[in-house]
């Protein structure tokens, strides 16, 4: 299959690098990992920047906890907001999530990176495959899993619900705005990377320079072009220039793992298999289906380390990983299938635990042709679909009807829609006839992946489309050559699913134009419609709101529009599910990258 710009973001929109699987050539991965690049993403808002320090370093001060807090994830319905918003007091904005207080630049003894002399030695079993330790262009669950023991960034968010919490890493605080727009970052003075060198400000402007460059980092430099420039204005600090204002920065550098400048330029080996970092752990043997891990015992920042060695399997069979997992070969194992939850729920010796996820199953619609260039028969396939059977049938009741959104109600700034679909045949036969739409017009392919979630729904869906009037054919494929085809508009629907907080940003705003904004909507949805250019300037709108208020707002029409036009179809919400060895104590699972967190666990 030849891999093209438009296929490598089409992998990533439909579930991302682990899918990629053993089966793929090796030159086909690398050359995906080569080419993978992103829309333009011009993802940031305004607000007065003397504010939310002030108010940020105010709460610091006052609380004991040193946690300055804004939670915004009530519901709220589109008119309701629209009748009160003019009667709303804006109150100090704050800098993204929940902030944790810095730590200490004179810390230079790891006090703050509490450890047990618990030792010892733990193993996981990964799903799916992984090309490359570079996390400026791996995407893959399991690159991202890794990556998360070999790294640190300047922010480090909270992984677990509500991922409200933003705590300093190897920053020691928020960023000190000298303008709207000019930032400086002081760095703590205490790291050192695994070949023991110390970390300057040099390695992070080198790192964020070439994360903005699309050249080197095509994986994130279109999430990153609210950056103009980068540079060490000393030894531990950064000045970072804005496009514009933005309150979002903490949240973004949090997606941004720091690299050791001397070590990248001198071995291509160092964004493969043998990256050197700062993390807790440090690469002691690795291949492409197994990464062998030992504690870096001078690491400083905020996470509890217990164990002295880490060991990642991959083993993309799922049998195979319930096997390791039962025979004591792995002590966790992650994407436990949904069929194995009861059997394995019954067993003494294991833990089980279906946590809330980030990766809606959907339909993705080709709207610039017959019949799904009309909205009314994507929203007729919409109200076709008996979501409550294929709960059961594929999820085993692991999953959530995604009746009114694409996103979880409990996201911040998350807008109750006015189209909130059902399950209504009649409604939906209705649609297509109003549509015009007969005959040949309704013959459609629907891609369907060769992955249990997917395949188990397939039959049902099928049918619900046949009851309305439409002549599904279902085309079951290998994730890779399926993919492709929605670049060259050789689909009608793709099954699919994507967890865009995987990278580390969990906001609705980089949600939204992960999605819905230049790239994926036009190239490959291949939609251009004026209701896309309101979208469109509604993102752009809330990125330079002058206040929260306005934010939302923005927010909320451009979440109507989505599910009024339903491009991008919603299916279910459904759960990661997580199995463990009950001999691990304190092991909590998550939702989403890192997928398997060993902090603070014995056993």
């Amino acid at each position: 299959m030849a891999v093209t710009h438009a296929t490598v973001t089409a992998i990533d929109l439909v579930g991302g690098w682990s899918y990629l699987t053993n089966s793929t050539p090796s030159s086909t991965r690398d050359a995906a990992l080569t080419l993978a690049g992103y829309s333009p993403y011009t993802q940031f808002e305004s607000i007065v920047q003397s504010a939310w320090r002030l108010h940020a370093r105010a709460a610091i001060k006052m609380m004991d906890s040193r946690i300055y807090t804004r939670q915004s994830t009530d519901a709220v319905t589109r008119r309701a907001f629209l009748q009160t918003a003019s009667g709303i007091g804006l109150g100090a904005m704050t800098l993204g999530p929940a902030f944790v207080g810095g730590c200490s630049a004179d810390a230079t003894d790891g006090t703050d990176s509490p450890s047990s002399d618990a030792g010892g030695a733990v193993m996981a079993a990964l799903s799916g495959t992984f090309t490359a330790l570079d996390p400026q262009s791996d995407s893959s669950a399991s690159a991202l899993t890794i990556n998360d023991y070999i790294y640190q960034g300047l922010y480090r968010l909270d992984p677990f619900p509500p991922r409200a919490a933003l705590e300093p890493d190897l920053a020691l605080d928020l960023p000190e705005a000298a303008s709207p727009t000019h930032y400086r970052i002081q760095i703590r003075n205490d790291a050192v990377f695994h070949d023991g060198s110390p970390v300057t400000a040099g390695d992070v402007a080198f790192t964020l320079n070439r994360i903005i460059n699309p050249e080197t980092s095509p994986l994130y430099a279109g999430f990153f072009d609210i950056i103009a420039s980068v540079r060490a204005s000393g030894d531990h600090e950064v000045e970072i220039e804005l496009t514009r204002p933005t309150t979002l920065l903490p949240l973004r550098l949090a997606m941004v793992k720091v690299l050791s400048e001397a070590a990248v330029t001198s071995s291509p080996d160092a964004l493969t298999l043998q990256p050197i970092g700062t993390g807790p752990y440090a690469i002691s043997a690795a291949t492409s289906d197994r990464v062998s891990l030992s504690r870096h015992t001078a690491y400083v920042g905020p996470r509890q380390i217990t164990y002295d060695s880490i060991d990642f399997n991959i083993v993309t069979d799922e049998s195979a990983r319930i096997a390791s997992l039962r025979t004591g070969d792995s002590a966790v194992i992650i994407d436990v299938p949904y069929s194995a939850h009861t059997e394995l729920n019954n067993v003494d010796t294991i833990n089980i635990e279906a946590v809330e996820g980030n990766s809606p199953t959907s339909i993705v619609f080709h709207c610039g042709k017959p019949p799904f260039d009309d909205v009314r028969i994507r929203q007729a396939v919409l109200y076709a679909i008996d979501r409550d059977a294929i709960t059961e049938t594929a999820f085993f009741g692991q999953a959530e009807p995604a009746w009114e959104s694409y996103f979880r109600p409990n996201t911040p700034d998350y807008a109750v829609p006015d189209t909130i679909y059902s399950y209504d045949p009649d409604r939906a036969q209705d649609l297509v006839a109003r549509s015009g739409y007969s005959g040949p017009d309704l013959d459609i392919e629907i891609l369907v992946p060769n992955m249990h979630i997917y395949t188990a729904q397939s039959p049902i869906i099928e049918q619900n489309l046949r009851d309305i009037g439409l002549n599904p054919r279902m085309t079951p494929g290998e994730f890779v050559s399926l993919v492709g085809r929605l670049s060259e508009g050789t689909y009608s629907m793709f099954l699919t699913s994507a967890d865009a907080t995987a990278l580390g940003a969990s906001d609705l705003e980089f949600q939204i134009r992960w999605q819905w904004y230049g790239f994926v909507p036009r190239q490959l949805l291949h939609w251009d419609a004026p209701e896309l250019d309101q979208i469109e300037a509604l993102l752009d709108g809330a990125l330079s709101a002058p206040d929260e208020s306005e934010r939302t707002r923005q927010l909320m029409e451009a979440q109507n529009l989505i599910q009024e036009q339903v491009p991008h179809g919603p299916l279910h919400h459904r759960a990661q599910l997580t199995a463990w060895s009950n001999e691990l104590e304190d092991f909590r699972p998550t939702p989403s990258a890192p997928y398997v967190l060993f902090d603070g666990v014995r056993g």
